[in-house]
């Protein structure tokens, strides 16, 4: 038995991160229809979301940060519509679904382990810890864009190590996707934009002006509708 399962965590790591996946899904859907917070945040949030889906109503910020007149942006809004849309409005189906985002950062983790660190056995134990994080099971299932938080900085990292350490272009442009996804979801992060200079001093990458230039093109769309809404 032993052998066996030694066997799989050396040649077959996708079960184990699929294994370590069913065990946070088992974690954050327990009695998950006991446990779905439906407040007057969430309820502000499911009323914008039905103005778009009825009244067509188009918005291009979403919801209030704590300070007066900043808004984080609407993609969190355009990622629960057809979720809401097609459940009639059920918080259980919007919680369930942002639950199956949070369980996405487990295989992104996974990833960025073996690209830092060259060992899987870190990957398997980063997920692991990602599973079972009491903060994360509870997290994973509120309905509010700063769940989606944990997911685009993942990515935001993942792609900067891909850019960085694997010396692929298409990295710095999934770092881009999950720093404007990050700005959506909570404005203060940024913040995240200071890692690009931080980064570029310590490792000295190879700048090629045609990807710079079409990462800040892509960013510039994402954070469109900031600059619709200014």
């Amino acid at each position: 038995l032993f052998n066996k399962v030694k066997s799989v965590l050396e040649h077959k790591p996708w079960i184990v991160v699929g294994i370590i996946v069913l065990l946070g899904f088992l974690l954050r859907t327990f009695n998950l229809k006991d446990n779905v917070i439906f407040a007057y945040a969430q309820a502000r949030d499911a009323q914008r979301i039905m103005d778009m889906v009825y009244n067509h109503k188009i918005k291009l910020v979403g919801p209030e940060t704590d300070i007066p007149g900043v808004f984080n942006g609407v993609l969190f809004y355009l990622i629960l519509l057809p979720v809401y849309a097609l459940t009639g409005f059920n918080p259980g189906a919007a919680s369930f679904f942002l639950i199956l985002l949070n369980l996405a950062v487990i295989p992104l983790l996974y990833y960025l382990s073996l690209i830092l660190f060259k060992n899987k056995y870190i990957g398997y134990i980063a997920g692991f810890l990602w599973a079972v994080s009491f903060e994360q099971i509870n997290f994973a299932k509120y309905i509010s864009n700063a769940s989606l938080m944990p997911l685009s900085t993942t990515i935001f990292f993942l792609g900067l190590a891909i850019y960085l350490f694997q010396k692929k272009d298409w990295g710095l442009i999934l770092s881009i996707i999950g720093l404007g996804a990050s700005i959506h979801f909570n404005f203060y992060l940024v913040y995240l934009v200071i890692f690009y200079p931080i980064f570029f001093f310590i490792y000295r990458p190879k700048i090629k002006i045609k990807t710079v230039a079409l990462s800040m093109l892509l960013l510039i769309v994402i954070l469109f509708p900031f600059i619709v809404a200014e």
